[in-house]
């Protein structure tokens, strides 16, 4: 649901004698891209690239030479040749700070340079780079000046927010969002809808499943009817209907919308609409074939090097196995979604995954024949669900106190400890059960001018079990990840950690380990080092 879409700035025309017979194409490449999206730009914008090729081109030359590349990186990026659109948006930028320098603000080179360098931040993110992009948008940002057009400054809130949800900072996201859809709907009412497909997407990534439909649905009556934004319309509309059940009219909608990115010029997202189709088919029964779509879409998906949407399909991959009772290799499919996450620092999102693993290696011991089998699988579910079940409860301090904290206590951090209190209760260990309840009956507090918990001085990410063998346990951190940014915490509260707790009075030695293996393997901190009875 996140809304990656090139403004395709296609200039003023020639403007000067020299250049005034490209007029009529700019003209033709303007109508092109309209009617029929960036793909259809493409032999108008090489031709105006052409006429600018030569050794004594002026600096108004070089700024139609910058636009038409503009174009042709929209083009690239739709055709999904990632690589090439950066090249070329950064040469276009390039070329713009050459005519700026010449021609000052004349022919607003610069807002050329500033939509490009919005562009190339909406490509960067398509590969997973959100900081490279947030570096795009913050130079994009540094030009503005009182004629930059609503489009851009749009385009720059609604870019950024994308990239701050993906890194996790989920109130700030909502707070881009929201200035994305107030430039909108005062200069540019007809975006504003990307601006409520955005907030949906929060919604959705947060848990409010409800508050996710509602937006969608306010963004569906906003929609443009030009064939992308309808296909975006129904691609959106297709997910909210396949979570709500309805199979055969998600069907219908991934297929519209496929059809719509196929005439709207963007090839890119039509093979994403495979993704949907796969799990369309799942929800069916149809594995096989839902397999068979997962892979071509999976193929697509790491030519072009989208790693968003290499990890929904690696999870759809693992859903589908699971399906199927191929456990094995299920895991696999979790775990290669695992490795993408944790190259980007996405903690909340590993903790995720592996409460799903966790949940799938306890049906996997639920099938299980022989006793050993079985505890064996059980003793990797524990190691999956209990520091998940941890770390998801003490990641609510990451949230403003408000409704999206409570999302994430409902529908994720809830959700784990159900899941770890279920395979403690079939382990029939009693001692674990009762220091997990009074865990959660101490959970964390935020206390202002508490002290904050230094992440990056924890370990990376401990070597994680697979439930099916040693073949698939998960690779080390990554330095990447040890450096990606953490959401951040409101300003005006820090974190202050609650003691653990001595829930026995033997001790709790056991489960105290549990809360440092759940520290050492999500990089955050879960409890001080003080320790109190509970009784």
């Amino acid at each position: 649901m996140s809304v990656y879409e090139p403004l395709g700035l296609r200039g003023p025309g020639g403007g000067s004698e020299r250049w005034q017979h490209l007029d009529a194409i700019f003209a033709e490449m303007t109508a092109a891209y309209a009617s029929g999206g960036a793909t259809a730009s493409e032999p108008a914008a090489h031709r105006i690239l052409e006429a600018t090729l030569m050794d004594d081109v002026d600096a108004a030359g070089l700024d139609i030479r910058a636009r038409a590349l503009s174009n042709l990186a929209a083009v690239s990026e739709a055709k999904a040749d990632l690589e090439k659109s950066i090249a070329l948006a950064t040469e276009a930028i390039e070329l713009c700070k050459r005519a700026e320098a010449e021609l000052g603000s004349e022919r607003r080179a610069v807002d050329v340079r500033i939509g490009c360098l919005i562009n190339r931040a909406q490509t960067k993110a398509l590969r997973g780079d959100h900081a490279g992009g947030c570096e795009d948008l913050a130079a994009a940002e540094s030009a503005f000046d009182e004629e930059t057009p609503a489009l851009l400054r749009f385009g720059l809130h609604i870019t950024r927010a994308n990239a701050l949800m993906s890194m996790e900072h989920f109130q700030e996201a909502d707070a881009e969002f929201r200035r994305a859809i107030e430039v909108a709907l005062t200069h540019e009412p007809r975006v504003a809808s990307f601006g409520y497909a955005g907030l949906a997407a929060l919604a959705h990534r947060t848990g409010d499943r409800a508050l996710a439909r509602d937006q969608m649905r306010l963004a569906r009556e906003l929609q443009a009817t030009e064939p992308a934004s309808a296909a975006q319309a129904d691609e959106n509309l297709a997910r909210m209907l396949l979570e709500q059940g309805d199979i055969a009219a998600a069907e219908e909608h991934f297929a519209a919308a496929a059809d719509g990115y196929q005439r709207g010029g963007d090839p890119r997202r039509a093979a994403g609409c495979l993704v949907g189709r796969a799990a369309v088919l799942l929800a069916h029964g149809k594995l096989i074939p839902a397999r068979r779509l997962a892979r071509q879409a999976l193929s697509n998906f790491i030519a072009q090097g989208a790693i968003a949407a290499q990890i929904e399909t690696h999870l759809l991959l693992g859903d589908i196995h699971a399906g199927g009772m191929r456990f094995y290799d299920s895991d696999k499919s979790y775990l290669q979604a695992r490795t993408l996450c944790e190259a980007q620092g996405s903690m909340h999102e590993l903790a995720r995954i592996d409460v799903r693993r966790a949940g799938i290696a306890y049906a996997a011991a639920s099938a299980a024949i022989r006793a050993s089998e079985k505890q064996r699988r059980l003793d990797v579910a524990l190691n999956l669900a209990l520091p998940a079940a941890l770390a998801t409860d003490a990641m609510r301090a990451k949230f403003a106190p408000g409704p999206v904290r409570e999302r994430w206590v409902t529908e994720v951090a809830s959700v784990a400890l159900s899941i770890a209190l279920q395979i403690i209760t079939a382990m029939q260990h009693t001692r674990l059960a009762i220091e997990l309840i009074e865990f959660a009956a101490s959970s964390s507090t935020l206390e202002a001018g508490g002290t904050t918990a230094d992440q990056k001085s924890l370990p990376l990410l401990a070597q994680a079990q697979s439930p099916f063998g040693p073949d698939f346990a998960l690779a080390a951190g990554s330095g990447a990840a040890l450096n990606a940014t953490p959401p951040a915490e409101p300003a005006d509260l820090e974190l202050s950690l609650p003691p653990r707790l001595r829930g026995l009075p033997d001790g709790s030695a056991e489960f105290h380990l549990w809360i440092a293996e759940a520290e050492r393997r999500y990089r955050l901190r879960i409890r001080s080092d003080d320790v109190i009875d509970a009784w």
